[in-house]
């Protein structure tokens, strides 16, 4: 089982923020500075480009 890249926009922060996530599971785990804590958040990943490890958009 992989590891996946992800880079998501904290709309609070306006910052970029690398997210790990497992290639074959639906949870992804983000540090939520805002309350210090480790948030499960989840994700349908479909396809994904490892070129440039960007999630497709859903057509």
């Amino acid at each position: 089982m992989g590891s996946l890249q992800l880079q998501v926009l904290d709309l609070y922060s306006n910052n970029i923020s690398n997210i790990s996530a497992l290639e074959n599971s639906n949870t992804i785990q983000k540090l939520d500075l805002r309350s210090n804590k480790i948030q499960n958040y989840s994700a349908i990943i479909n396809h994904v480009n490892y070129k440039n490890y960007k999630l497709d958009e859903q057509k």
